[in-house]
């Protein structure tokens, strides 16, 4: 029997879809506020970083040269 990409994803995408609305359900009540949490801690982290002000002398020196 041969099964093409196609006919696979027509049958894999409706159970990966219920899937993902069963794991939505079980997830705990917390896992937003951590999820809000994780996100304001890297807001302030971003936000301590642009303050420091790098000369262009501290950046890598790096030189993109493509291999054939």
């Amino acid at each position: 029997m041969r099964v093409t990409r196609r006919k696979l994803f027509q049958v894999a995408l409706p159970a990966a879809a219920a899937a993902s609305s069963e794991l939505k359900a079980q997830a705990p009540a917390g896992a937003d506020a951590e999820l809000e949490g994780a996100r304001q801690y890297l807001r302030v982290g971003a936000q301590i970083t642009r303050q420091v002000a790098l000369p262009m002398t501290v950046e890598p020196a790096t030189r993109f040269v493509p291999r054939s």
